[in-house]
């Protein structure tokens, strides 16, 4: 059995880290959900890759210069990619995007920090609000990070899964992680090398699956979760149909 979580939603066709992307990636039978999170001037989060939003939304704004609500005036459409089709569509906020999640009885979120607001405002600030937001939502989430101040500060919390994502795949890493013990490993395939992935207590998310060939290949290995910006059309090949996800 593989697990298909959707990069940043269904990030292929709809514009990255937002509520419509979530949706998108819901109904194409995604099992899981990844997006990003930076902390704002005001120290709500907002859903966003970058620490700019020139790229998403088209203006060159840093996100720790303003408030989560002036962020939230402009717009997240991706023009690059999109032009105007899917004008206006707002940058979430973490707690839009939990209660959305909420409604998705069995759905898993992963709830990546990024490294830029861990700089900036610090792990203990940044964590500690992190943890606070996501402690009711436990059940359904995943905090992960690159960073190993921050799943080390997420376990000082207590009660909610942490997922460390490699820089490298390596010996120096393999180190760590064992003496991090994550819930969950996240690796980009492209970095495996070797025959079988590292054995521990936690479970393997591979991300930079974008066809249904490969998501197989590595479910032949034993991966159970894969990640792709490209849930929809993943699912619809026949094999990998059977092991889509639906929600109530």
């Amino acid at each position: 059995m593989i697990k298909l979580v959707a990069h940043r939603g269904y990030s292929a066709l709809y514009p990255e880290n937002t509520l419509l992307a979530a949706r998108a990636a819901i109904a194409a039978g995604a099992c899981g959900i990844e997006f990003d999170v930076q902390m704002c001037a005001d120290g709500e989060f907002a859903v966003i890759h970058d620490d700019n939003l020139q790229r998403t939304c088209g203006v060159d704004i840093s996100v720790f210069d303003h408030s989560l609500a002036n962020l939230q005036q402009y717009s997240a459409h991706e023009a690059t990619r999109f032009a105007e089709k899917y004008m206006p569509e707002k940058i979430p906020s973490l707690q839009q995007m939990l209660n959305f999640i909420a409604c998705c009885r069995g759905l898993i979120a992963l709830i990546e920090v990024k490294e830029e607001s861990l700089a900036h405002w610090g792990v203990e600030q940044v964590m500690t609000k992190l943890c606070d937001m996501i402690s009711p939502h436990s059940a359904q989430c995943v905090i992960i990070s690159f960073s190993e101040a921050a799943i080390k500060k997420v376990k000082q919390c207590g009660g909610i899964r942490t997922g460390w994502v490699l820089h490298q795949y390596d010996s120096a890493q393999q180190k760590i992680a064992v003496k991090l013990q994550p819930n969950f490993l996240i690796c980009h395939q492209r970095k495996i090398n070797t025959d079988e992935v590292w054995q521990g207590d936690w479970q393997w998310i591979l991300y930079g699956v974008q066809s249904a060939e490969l998501a197989l290949a590595w479910s032949e290995r034993g991966i159970a979760h894969v990640e792709t910006d490209h849930v929809g059309e993943l699912l619809q090949d026949e094999l990998l149909r059977r092991y889509a996800c639906r929600y109530d």
